[in-house]
């Protein structure tokens, strides 16, 4: 229980003290009152700029993802239907292959788009 007080008494002194010691004017001056530079409108302000950044990489992230599985998957559903109709004639696996390897691309793209969606939708509301 002491070494959580005298933690708890540290923090409390170092927040006091550094604001003070950043905003000094001088080698030893303390920051007087009301020089604190740090104001709810610049927290705003640098909150905002910080969630608009992240908004904008992820939209552009799961754009990208979005964008490039349209011909990958729609490659690979082709790729299934030549499985599930040609080579599934004489094998049954490969017929199995070939209807999993479509409906999982499928799958796949129709989830990127609705997620891209989504994502877009939400970022036009913040």
């Amino acid at each position: 229980m002491k070494k959580i007080g005298a933690v708890f008494i540290i923090l409390m002194f170092v927040t006091m003290l550094v604001p003070k010691f950043c905003y000094a004017e001088g080698e030893f001056d303390f920051a007087k009152e009301g020089q604190n530079a740090i104001t709810t409108e610049k927290v705003e302000e640098t909150i905002d700029e910080a969630a608009n950044t992240v908004n904008n990489v992820v939209l552009m992230v799961i754009g990208q993802i979005s964008d490039k599985s349209l011909p990958i998957c729609l490659l690979l559903i082709l790729w299934g239907a030549v499985q599930y109709f040609i080579m599934g004639i004489r094998n049954l696996y490969k017929k199995r292959n070939g209807m999993l390897l479509m409906w999982g691309s499928f799958t796949f793209m129709v989830i990127a788009k609705f997620v891209y969606l989504i994502v877009f939708l939400v970022s036009l509301r913040f």
